[in-house]
């Protein structure tokens, strides 16, 4: 019973290895588009930053996570005023990858 308890964790982890690597796959893929389209300071490339750091944190590669989280904090200063919801989130995000 334990040894089929322990083969099916080891699975399920398995699976969500796969489902997170996919993600940080394709959320770099999108940063590579946004970049190539829209340029480096577009409001929608600083998405893509935000949303590939906050995976970083999730691999628990804060050392990135904080690279492209900042990244993206500082392109949104161009769009946004500094209490606005998104500069929110993205700070928020940022804590989280200090730990």
């Amino acid at each position: 019973m334990l040894k089929n308890k322990i083969i099916t964790n080891n699975k399920k982890l398995s699976f969500i290895e796969h489902h997170q690597l996919s993600r940080k796959e394709l959320l770099e893929r999108v940063l590579k588009i946004c970049k190539k389209n829209y340029g480096k300071n577009h409001i929608r490339t600083s998405v893509a930053y935000a949303n590939l750091g906050d995976a970083l944190t999730n691999f628990e590669n804060y050392a990135k996570a904080k690279k492209y989280l900042k990244k993206a904090l500082k392109i949104e200063k161009k769009f946004f005023s500094l209490d606005h919801p998104e500069i929110s989130k993205t700070l928020s995000m940022l804590g989280n990858a200090y730990g």
